[in-house]
């Protein structure tokens, strides 16, 4: 067996992609703990993880989809 046929124990490095939908994912987090997910807009999502709003649509469709995430 050759060493890239195995894997064990590594761990494949993060990508942007990612590390950006981890950031939508805990400032929606966040701000629905704080605020409760109706009071809460895509624009203040966006502003709390520093990423457009287009960057959220691309990761989570609806914003039900980012909420059932969280």
């Amino acid at each position: 067996m050759g060493v890239s046929q195995i894997k064990v124990g590594i761990a494949e490095p993060r990508t942007a992609s990612q590390d950006s939908r981890d950031e939508i994912l805990k400032a929606a987090m966040h701000l629905f703990a704080n605020r409760g997910f109706h009071e809460t807009s895509m624009s203040e999502v966006a502003r709390e993880a520093q990423v457009s709003k287009a960057l959220i649509f691309w990761h989570f469709k609806p914003r039900k989809s980012c909420s059932s995430r969280c």
